[in-house]
């Protein structure tokens, strides 16, 4: 403790760099992990998805039979209405903010969620397309509503819709159902009561992959000044000849001297860890208002 307590300015270079590199790692799997694509922003925490026409007169009983066999779903309607004028059109989504899958997919950012068949809410993007806000009237689709609050999809921030209550929409062209439960299952589901026109399965998370490569680039850099930290932490043991001659004229054996440097070496790497994880932490706080938008 003497020791490092003496001689921690001659230290400050290398732990400087190891804080560095580790708050370097810290923010950029951070980055990384947060700008790869989501599946979240279409299947919310279910594993797979089956879309059917809203206008196919067996939709509903494959409803039925989809609740029957996995007990638990959620359902999402969609419907795009053309915007007078322009080659854009507006999506009506009926989707229950509740809904048992439905919480990544949804967040309530002004105002309350419609709860009935004369509300809405609206993304932000189609708020500014039609000069919105929370009390005002909505009639693009030749039924007369009233904004009651301002939402956002929070795993795709470039998904825009208009959200109505699912209890009061039953004009959905298309109908998707959200389920979880194993391949085989969900197989077996569409062999037994036909398969949909769209259907998907959850694919292996793209986050944990982008985070997992730049957490290997991350520990090539850190072997790299691995190979510098041991050369400093060299020079700091022949200016410290002296003081383990000491340490040896007194007793200590080879196992005490190498002990001494070791947990010299320890203190040193835990300091730049707890610093340098909390620097990375803090710096991806910082950015994190940027990568929202460029991510979406």
């Amino acid at each position: 403790w003497r020791l490092f307590r003496r001689d921690w300015r001659q230290q400050l270079l290398v732990l400087a760099l190891l804080i560095v590199v580790v708050a370097a790692a810290v923010a950029s799997a951070s980055v990384a992990y947060n700008l790869a694509s989501s599946s979240e922003g279409r299947f919310g925490t279910a594993d797979h998805l089956l879309t059917y026409g809203g206008a196919d007169p067996r939709t509903q009983a494959r409803v039925a039979a989809a609740a029957e066999w996995f007990g638990t779903i959620d359902v999402i309607g969609r419907r795009l209405v053309p915007v007078p004028g322009s080659v854009e059109s507006v999506e009506f989504r009926a989707q229950d903010p509740q809904g048992a899958y439905s919480a990544p997919m949804l967040a309530l950012r002004e105002g309350r969620w419609p709860t009935g068949a004369d509300q809405v809410a609206v993304t932000d993007a189609v708020a500014s397309t039609f000069q919105l806000g929370v009390g005002d009237p909505l009639a693009l689709d030749g039924h007369h509503r009233t904004v009651v609050g301002l939402v956002e999809n929070p795993s795709d921030l470039g998904d825009e819709f208009a959200l109505v209550s699912s209890s009061f929409d039953d004009s959905s062209q298309s109908v998707t159902i959200l389920v979880r439960a194993s391949g085989e299952r969900f197989d077996a589901f569409r062999a037994a009561n036909g398969s949909p026109p769209v259907f998907e399965s959850r694919g292996r998370s793209e986050q944990a992959t982008a985070a997992a490569g730049t957490l290997s680039l991350a520990t090539v850099a850190l072997l790299l000044v691995s190979l510098v930290a041991a050369a400093g932490f060299a020079v700091v043991a022949q200016r410290r000849l002296r003081q383990l001659g000491m340490l040896a004229a007194i007793g200590a054996t080879q196992k005490h001297l190498r002990l001494v440097l070791l947990a010299n070496g320890a203190v040193v790497g835990a300091i730049a860890a707890v610093v340098g994880t909390t620097a990375g932490l803090v710096g991806w706080i910082a950015v994190a208002p940027q990568v929202e938008t460029a991510a979406g």
